[in-house]
């Protein structure tokens, strides 16, 4: 099985006020970023068994779904009730009264990579009926340089200036997207999983979308365009009015399978 990166294993079972990047520093710089909703004390986080922001993976589940994404999933600054998942998940049990644990393998920074290795070590513990994502854009990428560790690449982070060449370029990003996207795609036709997805923008997602809508047909991916109206805790993600409307879109796609 594959190993999860020590970032998710060290907080495993632990409760935190805060979860980088939600910081108190970030969290000072609220009058400079606009609107934030949260104090310091409203909430924390919990991480289950695996380190995961959800329910733990020992139980059972009628319907077994699952959920990936990057921070706005995990719900970064965002208590684990207003995140978009935990919304849906709760739609899903208020419509079919039955007994489904919430479980979501988001991680803040991860990639379209993480995705599909936190789905491909899922997989070996339950076999989803149901999966649904909010991907990052494909501007993310995974890396490892003598370690198991693996390390999340993006212009913006400014990391290994050495290797920024290689992982700006666009043919090399599709490609290895595609080995990420065919590993979901294989997991889910495997299982017979219903899935759906969309993407947050930030950059040139436009293309990644297109990319995506193109080739993998069976993740149902559909656009949003949700606007910034409210902040997170850490005044960088989006705050409790993008995750209702965003659990509302997905909801009017799937309601129909429950």
């Amino acid at each position: 099985m594959i190993n999860l990166q020590t970032q998710i294993i060290q907080r495993a079972n632990t409760t935190s006020q805060w979860n980088d990047p939600d910081t108190p520093e970030n969290y000072k710089n609220k009058t400079k970023f606009g609107q934030n909703l949260y104090s310091p004390d409203d909430f924390n986080y919990k991480f289950n068994d695996y380190g995961f922001r959800c329910d733990n993976f020992n139980q059972e589940s009628d319907i077994p779904i699952v959920f990936l994404g990057c921070n706005h999933t995990e719900g970064t600054g965002l208590p684990m009730e207003h995140v978009w998942a935990y919304q849906l998940i709760k739609k899903i049990r208020n419509k079919t009264s039955k007994n489904i644990p919430y479980w979501n393998l988001a991680i803040g920074g991860a990639s379209v990579d993480t995705l599909a290795r936190h789905l491909y070590w899922f997989n070996e513990i339950h076999k989803p009926k149901f999966v649904f994502a909010l991907f990052p854009g494909l501007f993310r990428r995974e890396y490892c340089l003598k370690t198991n560790n693996p390390n999340t690449w993006g212009l913006i982070y400014g990391q290994r200036p050495e290797i920024n060449e290689l992982f700006i370029d666009n043919n090399f990003k599709y490609h290895q997207s595609n080995r990420s996207f065919m590993i979901i795609d294989s997991i889910i036709k495997q299982n017979n999983t219903q899935m759906h997805c969309s993407m947050w923008r930030y950059t040139s997602e436009e293309d990644d979308e297109t990319f995506l809508r193109n080739n993998f047909l069976d993740f149902n991916f559909f656009p949003h365009t949700i606007a910034f109206r409210d902040r997170a805790r850490d005044t960088v993600h989006h705050g409790p009015t993008y995750h209702i409307e965003l659990a509302n879109l997905f909801w009017d796609r799937i309601c129909h399978h429950f």
